[in-house]
């Protein structure tokens, strides 16, 4: 019984002090993450991709690409080897021919 309450009591030390570790570093993450953004409604002049659309869906395929590849290095499955390639080439066929 008292073996329950101090494991009890320690859990809950635990995470409260979580919280308030996650209170005190999360407004100072937010604040350098808005210092690096650049100003709204001027265009991104580093991306290739100056479209946010184009840039979401080629982030999307990117990380569908890799999801699949690890799947099929653990399980050896032919077709998340074939929907990782596919998930591949749709960013750099989207980026490198335009004409």
């Amino acid at each position: 019984m008292k073996t329950q309450s101090i494991r009890a009591r320690f859990i809950r030390t635990f995470l409260c002090g979580l919280v308030l570790l996650g209170a005190a570093i999360l407004p100072a993450g937010m604040a350098a993450q808005d210092a690096l953004a650049p100003p709204s409604g001027t265009p991104a002049a580093g991306y290739s991709q100056p479209d946010a659309a184009k840039r979401a869906e080629a982030y999307y395929n990117y990380t569908m690409g890799h999801l699949n590849e690890v799947y099929y290095l653990n399980s050896s499955r032919s077709e998340f080897a074939n929907a990782a390639i596919d998930f591949y080439k749709k960013p750099m066929s989207s980026t490198l021919v335009r004409r």
